[in-house]
This record gives C-alpha cells, sequence and structure tokens, in this order.
C-alpha cells in the first residue's frame, strides 16, 4: 500500500499529508499551506485521473536534506533561474502550469485538465 492510499485510509487532511511529505522528501518542516498554487488533472492512458496540486507555504525551517532515496539533487532557486531551468522542461503538462502561476500569467488557485496520449499532450480546459 503507497503512503497516499495509507494517507486516504486514514482520514488525514491534506495539508497534513502535505507535511509529512515535504519532510520526508524535503527535510523541511512547513506551516499550513497559505493557498492553492494551482491544480492539475492529467487524464492518461496509465493514469485515466491523476491530480497533482501545488500549494503556497509561507513559512518553513529546516535545511534541505532530501530522506527519500529518488531525490537525487535538491536546491533553491531564485526567482529568474527557476523559470529558465522550467522553461526548458520538454512536457507542456509539467511547465505551463508552474511558468504561468509563476509569472503570474494566471491567477492562483487555476486549475489545468490536460488529456496525455503517448507523446501528445493536450491542454482541454483551463479554469
Amino acid at each position: 500500500m503507497s503512503r497516499e492510499q495509507c494517507w486516504a485510509r486514514q482520514g488525514g487532511l491534506l495539508h497534513e499529508a502535505l507535511r509529512r511529505e515535504v519532510q520526508e522528501e524535503a527535510g523541511l518542516l512547513i506551516g499550513d499551506p497559505a493557498r492553492t498554487a494551482f491544480l492539475v488533472h492529467v487524464d492518461s492512458e496509465q493514469h485515466p485521473s491523476a491530480l497533482a496540486a501545488a500549494f503556497e507555504v509561507e513559512h518553513w525551517s529546516g535545511d534541505l536534506a532530501p530522506q527519500d532515496d529518488d531525490i537525487e539533487q535538491s536546491a533553491f532557486f531564485l526567482l529568474p533561474d527557476a523559470l529558465e531551468l522550467l522553461g526548458e522542461l520538454d512536457s507542456a503538462t509539467q511547465r505551463e502550469p508552474i511558468v504561468s502561476y509563476l509569472t503570474g500569467a494566471v491567477a492562483p488557485g487555476a486549475t489545468w485538465l490536460y488529456r496525455n496520449r503517448g507523446t501528445k499532450e493536450t491542454l482541454v480546459a483551463r479554469w
């Protein structure tokens, strides 16, 4: 059973799962999210209904120290450097929501709906 399945069965709240995952995967202790940055719903052949949520977090403590063996490297970036790196991503599904949020091109809380078939990524709707 995955961590996400355990969380869902235990009736945990999303912000509790966020705190736990950030601590496990980044080594940081965070407060409650300030607001939803954006949501991405992806309909793909492998995952017919995958949802990713990104949140603003105003307060955290600790140093980046990933405790997950799958994470090879982690770092904080200044906004211009982050936008440059994110702009290089081939996947529109991964690139567009975060770049649009960070540049202010869309309002916080926007929801993106993508349909991915093979290598074709289609933005179906954004609201």
